[in-house]
């Protein structure tokens, strides 16, 4: 009953979303509101944001603190940031900031991506792209989409290279940063295509799914939801006053 070691292939979760971009380029990936984004267009903005992080330095071993609110951008943020082989922390817009403060500063990002309508509410850094500023918009424009290659990269993505930096409660004294490697990821994708997904899409009959994707990015279980999204089926990102009802 312990024989539950598995060979973990050696590629990246942004690595099997390319995959399915491939498989399905048409179909919505992801719901927003009244927006609806197929997986050819996801993967256009995630590569393009990727290419613009790359270009600020943004590889294996650093962190890029994403100050987002809850939207599509933000799912293709969080791949962004797996593409380039770096590391993502997400922020909290709740928090306080003096506990956004202390992540910043304990953790020590390269840069953070927010958007002008929530920049007053994160605290500063050496390197803040504001995505919705016409000059990032012009900027990411002008990059290619397209998978990003190695050689484009930094340094080649390791799967014991962090993925994200998740800090915890602070409940037992200060708040602690828990980073998670690509490889955890990557054995969660398969270990879920066995013993969950498998199981489920055989009771739908093969059908694709509408998954509501409604826990914080800044906790570890909301992988359990964008995990549908890689394996080909529909994520509905509810925004906050959803996602509390």
């Amino acid at each position: 009953w312990n024989a539950t070691g598995r060979p973990v292939p050696g590629v990246s979760v942004a690595d099997l979303l390319e995959e399915q971009v491939g498989r399905t380029p048409d179909a919505t990936a992801l719901v927003f509101g009244g927006e609806r984004v197929s997986y050819a267009e996801l993967s256009s903005r995630v590569s393009r944001l990727a290419r613009l992080l790359i270009g600020r330095g943004a590889g294996p071993e650093t962190v890029v603190a994403l100050g987002l609110p809850r939207s599509a951008d933000m799912v293709a943020a969080l791949f962004a940031v797996l593409q380039t082989g770096a590391a993502y922390l997400p922020l909290e817009l709740d928090y306080p900031v003096e506990r956004l403060a202390f992540m910043v500063e304990d953790a020590k990002p390269l840069c953070m991506l927010a958007t002008t309508e929530v920049l007053a509410r994160l605290p500063e850094t050496s390197q803040t792209i504001v995505l919705d500023a016409p000059e990032t918009v012009a900027e990411i424009a002008a990059l290619a989409d397209g998978p990003v290659r190695d050689a484009e990269r930094v340094a080649p993505v390791g799967l014991d290279h962090p993925a994200y930096v998740i800090y915890t409660s602070g409940s037992t004294g200060r708040p602690k940063g828990v980073v998670t490697p690509y490889r955890g990821l990557t054995n969660m994708q398969f270990n879920h295509r066995e013993a969950i997904f498998a199981p489920v899409i055989e009771a739908e009959a093969g059908r694709r799914l509408r998954i509501a994707h409604t826990v914080s990015f800044s906790f570890d279980m909301s992988w359990e939801e964008l995990l549908w999204l890689v394996e080909g089926h529909e994520v509905h990102v509810l925004d906050e006053e959803l996602r509390r009802d």
